[in-house]
């Protein structure tokens, strides 16, 4: 019985951390100076084939609109509640579904 109490501790403690280091995450990237959507459609936008419009409702899609702190909390919150019901989201990098990307590169990590 001991060893079950001691087992189911260091899980939860394991959620737990897990759960702040997700959150330390997101607020970091979350704060940089510039973000990934603003970084990749710039040229677009000094080139004129965007409109500064059109960028804020991209990043407004995605979310990612509103930088002040309790904007980001509301963020991280609708992205842990996405992340629990099994929804990752969307790669800007590959635009494939993320659970896609990870499975599709997780035996080259497991090798490695």
């Amino acid at each position: 019985m001991q060893n079950l109490t001691y087992i189911i501790k260091r899980l939860l403690l394991a959620l737990l951390i897990v759960f702040g280091v997700s959150m330390i995450i997101y607020f970091l990237i979350r704060m940089m100076p510039v973000d990934y959507i603003t970084s990749k459609f710039s040229s677009q936008i000094q080139g004129g084939g965007m409109t500064q419009e059109d960028l804020n409702r991209i990043l407004a899609l995605y979310g990612l609109d509103d930088n002040s702190f309790m904007g980001i909390v509301k963020g991280y919150f609708e992205w842990f509640g996405n992340f629990m019901r099994g929804d990752m989201g969307v790669s800007f990098q590959y635009g494939d579904k993320v659970e896609n990307v990870i499975g599709r590169y997780m035996g080259t990590s497991f090798i490695i």
